[in-house]
């Protein structure tokens, strides 16, 4: 069978990751922080191959970052991760910049929006990019992250104290539903309860299998089982049953983004629900409760998962990686939709 175009640019691409020939770049605005500064990051990502190579735009570095793109220390600790963590549809050529030989693009964000840079002391600073993120394609492998160079940066002892966001909502622990700005075509309730039966399909799944006896509803999702990742999966679910049956969870549905819905990890339990959300189905694959299971997975309280891989296919692909697939949001989501049935 013939391969397609654009199939063939990221067997291209993935060839050319591998060669170490698509370089990244990391510029700051300043290297000395202030207690109160902002501090602006530049990237940018040279294509020095032969070939089109085609970069996630959502990985582009943009006014608001849609996934964790930096790999922040301080004094030798990660920074957490404070910007959007966003669920899109399975990606396409559309969601996709066609970067020429020789061709650079350049993307420019405000890093302390989006982490927390709130401490004294020094950071190491660097960007990566994972040029084959979501695509179904099986040559896949470390030299598909490219990252650039470490910037140092020091920010003196700051004056602003931080919110602790989780203790914050650990604090209220009425179980209540909360909308706002949602219409008839949000359907929260049904979606609610679709993401509650879900979650508790899910957690009595994986409380009544051991790694023996998982059947392929969990390894096609999760990989091959070990004893580590089995209880880590279980205990997601627990949690995530236990936000969606007793915490206060807020459904805002004013984002109109074409992705399915973004939170933001430090901030349960309040999910942003967008477009492609409104036309998915109540339950099933990609639906309304499935997107809810999804981003209450991403809560730090919750299973602080990240996004590796988007949609079925990307997903199981991304098993054969299961300490990825065990952090990785998409792969609960499927677990628990279970379509089509799986033992």
């Amino acid at each position: 069978m013939r391969r397609s175009t654009f199939a063939a640019a990221i067997l291209a691409l993935t060839t050319a990751a591998a060669a170490h020939a698509v370089q990244a770049r990391l510029d700051v605005d300043k290297t000395w922080l202030g207690p109160t500064d902002d501090l602006v990051a530049k990237v940018t990502i040279t294509n020095n191959t032969q070939e089109t190579v085609f970069v996630p735009k959502w990985q582009v570095p943009g006014q608001i970052l849609e996934a964790d793109l930096f790999e922040v220390t301080q004094d030798g600790r990660p920074a957490p991760y404070v910007g959007r963590l966003v669920k899109r549809p399975a990606l396409g050529p559309s969601d996709f910049y066609r970067l020429a030989p020789g061709k650079s693009i350049q993307g420019k964000t405000e890093l302390s929006r989006n982490y927390d840079l709130l401490d004294g002391g020094e950071y190491l600073i660097s960007f990566r990019v994972d040029l084959a993120a979501g695509q179904p394609s099986a040559v896949r492998g470390p030299a598909d992250e490219v990252r650039s160079e470490a910037v140092a940066v020091w920010r003196d002892a700051p004056v602003r104290p931080r919110v602790d966001w989780n203790a914050l909502n650990l604090l209220v622990g009425e179980a209540t539903v909360t909308t706002v700005g949602c219409g008839a075509s949000d359907n929260v309730t049904n979606a609610i309860n679709g993401s509650t039966s879900y979650s508790t399909n899910a957690k009595n799944y994986m409380q009544t299998h051991t790694v023996s006896t998982v059947g392929p509803r969990y390894t096609t999702w999760f990989g091959s089982p070990t004893t580590a990742y089995v209880s880590d999966v279980t205990n997601h679910f627990v949690k995530i049953e236990d936000a969606f049956l007793n915490k206060p969870i807020t459904i805002d549905c004013t984002c109109t983004e074409s992705y399915y819905a973004y939170v933001y990890k430090n901030q349960p339990y309040t999910i942003h629900v967008c477009n492609a959300y409104r036309s998915a189905p109540t339950t099933g694959t990609d639906s309304k409760a499935g997107t809810l299971i999804h981003e209450m997975s991403h809560f730090t309280v919750v299973a602080d998962t990240d996004d590796w891989a988007y949609g079925q296919t990307a997903c199981k692909k991304l098993a054969k990686r299961a300490n990825k697939a065990t952090d990785n949001a998409d792969s609960h989501e499927y677990f628990a939709e279970n379509t089509p049935s799986q033992n």
